[in-house]
């Protein structure tokens, strides 16, 4: 889901003017990841995990390295 979101926000920001598009959607992406496992901690039965929080930012960092290759391979990075 996270990989999904970053690249999602990298596509929205890209045509944008906003410096470093990559960097910012990842920021964005692990951001809402934090504040996800934050909201954990007040649902009955759940709790924040910092491994699922580093399992969502490894899938954006995934995610966002695979559209930076296909990106350098296009010739649009």
């Amino acid at each position: 889901m996270y990989a999904v979101l970053g690249v999602l926000l990298w596509w929205a920001l890209r045509g944008t003017g906003v410096r470093r598009p990559l960097l910012w959607a990842l920021a964005v992406t692990v951001l809402y990841s934090f504040t996800d496992e934050f909201h954990q901690s007040f649902v009955p039965n759940r709790h924040p995990d910092v491994f699922d929080l580093a399992a969502d930012f490894a899938g954006a960092v995934t995610a966002l390295l695979i559209v930076l290759w296909l990106s350098a391979r296009r010739g649009r990075a």
